[in-house]
């Protein structure tokens, strides 16, 4: 009887590890987690963005992105691998923001994001992170 007890738990070990350790680790977010309707930036380097004028980004499946940064509009590529994300060079129109509070989250804007080097989607919300820090946070 303690042989068959012995040799149940010798296969029931690796199975219940094995369970553990997938349940422990969320899947990797893909980068088709980026595509699809258009994120709203709400914070730009931890600043809340103005209401009514906030950032825009759409992904494309083509490799390129578009938006706003709240005044003008931009585009440009990006480019994923292994969990990273390369954006840029983006180019912009050059209109004038007549809010000096729009323009300042722009000019953020447009100058942290091609220093975004990884990516995370969860609970709705898309950080562009540069080194350790979110820079950009979004939501649909």
């Amino acid at each position: 009887m303690l042989k068959i007890r012995s040799f149940c738990l010798s296969l029931l070990t690796p199975l219940a590890v094995g369970l553990i350790a997938c349940s422990s680790n969320p899947a990797p977010v893909t980068p088709d987690a980026l595509l699809g309707a258009e994120w709203r930036v709400t914070h730009v380097e931890n600043n809340a963005t103005v209401e009514g004028h906030q950032p825009t980004i759409q992904f494309g499946s083509d490799g390129s992105l578009n938006g706003t940064g709240g005044c003008n509009r931009f585009f440009g590529p990006y480019e994923t691998s292994s969990g990273g994300i390369h954006i840029g060079p983006a180019a912009a129109t050059q209109m004038a923001c007549i809010d000096s509070a729009v323009s300042e989250t722009e000019s953020r804007f447009f100058a942290v994001l091609e220093r975004v080097t990884r990516f995370e989607v969860k609970d709705g919300k898309l950080s562009l992170i540069a080194g350790e820090q979110p820079v950009i946070v979004a939501e649909r």
